[in-house]
């Protein structure tokens, strides 16, 4: 790819990784490429905690607010997407620097993806439209290689490969993984968990306070179904219950709240299971001075490594 090994800033929500690209972008001639899920949809800048117009105006950033949320996104189209903001980055010269807690964006980039072809709209949607026990028997009838799968978006994923391709989809998450990008360095951000909850908390009502509640009510408006991916972002559900009168106010926040701190507990999770040989940056406070220290910790590695290029042999992150 690139001659420049490209940076990945992983950690749960609310852990500081914005600011930290930022700050890593400053001092590299570096651009900030999304590698959040949610953050790519452009209806939902508030409630996914997307850098903020201040924010933006301090580093260059690729990849944020760029779909519908009338659209769906899979993980091969983000790979195919980072793989040509990696060229651009690689023609201007620039550090390319990912951030996000999408941990499946992590492993794409790193390790690739099977060959597995995007099936229509209209199929995933017919796919989608089934009652759970009829996915169930369907999935099972094309593919019961298959039907140990629980998650529902991923059933529904296999049933609609399996009648697009006309192979069953266990056909092909055999095949060899394509489009693993080399040389990744990846940090892991790993915060104290009492004042990640803390942080959590205070960022929530902080998006209320921003017009969560009104970006909320203007995707509603668009009548989109509730399967759709951004319809189930964190924040949403809970929004829509309370416009919708099945929830409080309160309720809405508390339940949105408790959301994202799960959601942060199986981020963590994921780094510790999926990303063991990453380089961990421990953070004891979200102060400047914390900051600071996490940018030197990465440069006494980034520098060892030759970051604009040399291969490194002794920081694998893959």
């Amino acid at each position: 790819m690139g001659r420049v090994s490209p940076i990945f800033l992983y950690g749960p929500t609310a852990a500081g990784k914005t600011a930290l690209a930022i700050a890593l972008a400053k001092q590299t001639n570096g651009v900030v490429i999304n590698a959040d899920s949610m953050q790519l949809y452009h209806d939902l800048r508030v409630v996914t905690a997307r850098p903020s117009s201040s924010e933006l105006a301090q580093a260059e950033h690729w990849g944020f607010g760029i779909i519908d949320a009338s659209m769906r996104w899979s993980t091969k189209a983000w790979l195919d997407h980072a793989h040509r903001l990696l060229a651009r980055a690689d023609q201007q010269g620039r550090q390319p620097i990912f951030v996000g807690g999408t941990g499946l964006y992590h492993k794409a980039l790193t390790a690739g993806l099977s060959s597995i072809p995007e099936p229509r709209p209209s199929v995933v949607n017919a796919c989608q439209a089934l009652e759970m026990e009829a996915l169930k028997q369907a999935l099972f009838q094309i593919d019961p290689a298959s039907a140990h799968l629980q998650d529902r978006q991923r059933m529904v994923r296999a049933l609609a490969v399996s009648k697009e391709s006309g192979q069953p989809f266990s056909y092909w998450v055999k095949k060899p993984l394509e489009g693993a990008v080399p040389d990744v360095k990846t940090f892991v951000l790993n915060p104290d968990r009492d004042q990640l909850r803390d942080r959590i908390n205070r960022r929530f009502e902080e998006m209320i306070a921003q017009g969560a509640i009104e970006e909320v009510r203007q995707l509603a408006e668009q009548k989109l179904s509730p399967h759709l991916p951004a319809m189930r972002a964190i924040g949403v559900p809970e929004l829509l219950a309370f416009l919708a009168g099945g929830l409080t106010r309160n309720e809405a926040i508390q339940k949105a709240q408790a959301s994202s701190r799960q959601y942060a507990k199986r981020q963590l999770t994921w780094s510790r299971n999926q990303m063991k040989q990453a380089i961990k940056l421990p953070i004891k406070s979200f102060s400047a001075k914390e900051m600071e220290r996490n940018i030197s910790y990465m440069f006494s590695f980034l520098d060892g490594c030759g970051l604009f290029g040399a291969h490194c042999n002794s920081v694998k992150t893959n």
